[in-house]
């Protein structure tokens, strides 16, 4: 789901390389399973360790399908909740920050509205804190990783992950015990 997009391999890549947040030979992300080897042992250049979760597990282009789907739920009848799904995965794993590429989930996640959040991410960052049972960390929305609805979008997009790496690696220089 995030190696492929409509059109072969996903924009996402190229921004988290060109932002320096992964780096890597290109032709790593042409292979599935040598990409999913190269994350999975964080053999990558970068600043930090990635790790990546799907909220909703039926993959779509739109989350607004997904209802079309399975309605109000937007996952097949007996999964879990998608938040309480999400919630154990970050305790488990006790990230930094957490990186939305969809407004649905931030709005989700913390409660906040997301309407007109394209415009005040070009602006700036839009976060919240994020508390799950276990753990806390932030909570950073960016764009849509497909997201090329507007002139210049992939350096809107990349401009917006230059700016949520800045915040992570500033929370980790007040947190140096952090893994």
């Amino acid at each position: 789901m995030f190696h492929t997009a409509e059109s072969g391999v996903a924009e996402l890549w190229n921004d988290l390389h060109d932002t320096g947040i992964f780096g890597m030979d290109l032709g790593t992300v042409q292979v599935p399973r040598v990409l999913r080897h190269t994350c999975l042992r964080v053999e990558y250049t970068g600043p930090l360790a990635l790790g990546f979760a799907c909220y909703w597990i039926f993959p779509t282009f739109h989350p607004d399908h997904l209802k079309g789907l399975f309605g109000s739920r937007m996952e097949p009848p007996g999964f879990d909740e998608p938040g309480m799904r999400f919630r154990a995965l970050v305790d488990e794993w006790k990230p930094a920050a957490v990186v939305s590429f969809n407004g649905k989930v931030y709005e989700a996640l913390t409660g906040t509205s997301t309407r007109g959040y394209l415009s005040l991410i070009r602006q700036g960052t839009l976060q919240a804190a994020f508390r799950t049972r276990l753990h806390e960390c932030v909570l950073f929305q960016t764009f849509p990783a497909s997201w090329r609805f507007a002139g210049q979008a992939p350096q809107l997009r990349r401009a917006s992950l230059r700016r949520i790496l800045e915040g992570i690696i500033e929370i980790n220089a007040r947190s140096p015990a952090r893994p």
